[in-house]
């Protein structure tokens, strides 16, 4: 059994290295790290997911969250817009 929770453990764990090996991901943490390095931009990300409990909550309540969704979208892509111009103001620096 020892043996096989070995193997199990070494494949998991090339696996693991692979995929943090991807350029998406390495992406994705790049982008994390720069979000969490600005209050800004880390605020903004919280209220999202705040405004994604929320309407989970209220889907679960059988409550209408289209008004809801429409405003999460609009947020959403108003921080996607922002943090795109705070990255290419760092690169211009």
């Amino acid at each position: 059994m020892k043996k096989l929770n070995k193997e199990i453990y070494d494949k998991a764990k090339a696996l693991n290295e692979w995929i943090l090996s991807q350029q998406e991901v390495k992406e994705f943490q790049r982008l994390e790290k720069y979000i969490k390095e600005h209050d800004e931009l880390h605020q903004l990300e919280e209220s999202l997911k705040t405004m994604q409990q929320e309407i989970v909550n209220k889907k679960h309540a059988g409550e209408d969250t289209k008004e809801l969704i429409e405003i999460y979208q609009k947020r959403h892509k108003q921080f996607l817009i922002f943090l795109e111009i705070r990255i290419l103001e760092q690169v211009k620096l």
